[in-house]
């Protein structure tokens, strides 16, 4: 993991700003998404709408993280493939999301929502209702630190990307 201090200031300010992302009331997935949108040539309004329903582990179903499914969007977004018969591309388009998402799990254990949460696997038997989030909330939940760390995942990745 490289010491947030040695990266690029731009990248700092995309992993600061996914923080912030969350804090203002974006989903998990949408709060990253947002940071590094203008990478890809997206507005936040276009990239928030891809990003809108895998928040809450996708729907609030508390399945796969959103973070995670901000890593593998950002990864299509930087080297997915695009044509179906280019295998070598989309091995390599694997090989980036299993090494983003494992460096996620190395680092909390898990993918799923309600794993990091301490659900112990179940997803709360209710209608979801996303809540009003305050600062004071956003930073009670573990959430926060999982967008940063995602955030800071894939700042590396584009980091080490340009030391190449």
């Amino acid at each position: 993991m490289i010491d947030f201090k040695d990266l690029p200031q731009n990248l700092q300010n995309r992993i600061t700003q996914s923080v912030d992302n969350y804090m203002v009331g974006y989903n998990c997935c949408q709060s990253i998404l947002v940071a590094f949108a203008d990478l890809y040539g997206y507005s936040p309004e276009q990239i928030s709408k891809v990003g809108s329903g895998f928040g809450g582990g996708i729907g609030g179903m508390h399945y796969t993280c959103g973070v995670v499914s901000a890593l593998v969007i950002l990864a299509g977004l930087d080297c997915g493939s695009v044509d179906p018969e280019d295998k070598a591309a989309k091995a390599a388009n694997y090989r980036i999301v299993r090494t983003l998402v494992n460096q996620y799990k190395d680092q909390f254990g898990s993918v799923i929502c309600s794993d990091l949460l301490g659900l112990n696997g179940n997803a709360p038997e209710r209608k979801y209702q996303p809540t009003q989030r305050t600062a004071t909330l956003a930073l009670k939940k573990p959430c926060t630190v999982k967008v940063e760390c995602a955030a800071r995942i894939f700042a590396e990745y584009i980091y080490s990307k340009s030391q190449e």
